[in-house]
């Protein structure tokens, strides 16, 4: 399935922390139970070499006919022997790190790749990342010949090559950082209050192009408010952001935040 609609791998979330997601053994709280996490690793690899070997099929599968059909209709082809890989992204433990024990644990079944985020699944998104357990966990995987990469406070490609370099991780992967900065992955670490606002007008154009209802009652809004986190993370960095960010906070449409920033910054 994951080959048949185009993806070059499928990487299993065992790093989020959200309550409902943990407190469910999903999520990061598959660190509690490693027997488990290692056999989704292992199920997970087993569907990819199925799937490919032709033992299963879309039909298959559970899932309903109306995505089915939609697979069938919009999939681009790909070769049938074709085995994708499959990654982990996690974090250094649950209330404390137990970094070295973890690694031990995923790379038995061999992960392609090991995305780790170098905070406990307490901690939230709250401190500083803990980039001295990333790199004791990178010492674990590559004895086991595996690759790791690390992820937490990257703040732009500089960053991203001395943290590559000082830890000895595979790579790194910037989250946060990219929020209201696009560009950060060519290295603009600090774009401009008018770029930002270049960014803002294209984004919301977009969303309102893709889910705006054809025919929507002009008081529901509904479909809007995804855009307004994304708007708030264009607004820092610059004179009157804040303001900016709760007047935007209250916009429902392209022709909102073209008037809000008409009347703020013209």
């Amino acid at each position: 399935m994951i080959a048949t609609l185009g993806y070059d791998g499928m990487d299993i979330n065992m790093g989020c922390p959200m309550h409902k997601v943990e407190d469910q053994g999903s999520g990061a709280g598959l660190i509690r139970t490693p027997e488990i996490a290692k056999e989704i690793i292992r199920q997970s690899r087993k569907g990819m070499e199925d799937f490919a070997e032709g033992k299963v099929t879309i039909d298959d599968l559970a899932m309903s006919p109306a995505i089915k059909n939609w697979v069938r209709k919009h999939a681009p082809s790909v070769k049938s022997s074709e085995i994708l890989p499959v990654s982990v992204k996690t974090r250094i433990g649950v209330d404390h790190d137990v970094v070295e024990e973890w690694m031990t644990t995923l790379m038995e079944v061999k992960p392609a790749n090991i995305s780790l985020h170098g905070r406990t699944l307490r901690q939230l998104y709250q401190g500083s990342a803990d980039w001295e357990a990333i790199r004791s966990a990178a010492e674990v995987v590559h004895k086991f010949e595996g690759h790791i990469l690390g992820n937490g406070d990257v703040s732009g490609l500089a960053d991203a090559k001395d943290k590559v370099e000082k830890y000895q991780v595979d790579g790194v992967l910037i989250g946060r950082s990219a929020e209201g900065n696009p560009e950060i992955f060519i290295g603009n670490d600090e774009p401009t209050m008018e770029q930002r606002f270049a960014w803002m007008r294209e984004h919301v154009a977009l969303h309102e192009k893709i889910y705006k209802p054809v025919d929507h009652d002009e008081s529901d809004v509904r479909w809007f408010m995804p855009a307004r986190k994304h708007l708030a993370w264009y607004c820092k960095g610059f004179p009157g952001a804040v303001e900016l960010r709760t007047k935007l906070m209250l916009s429902n449409s392209l022709e909102d935040v073209h008037k809000i920033l008409n009347d703020m910054y013209s």
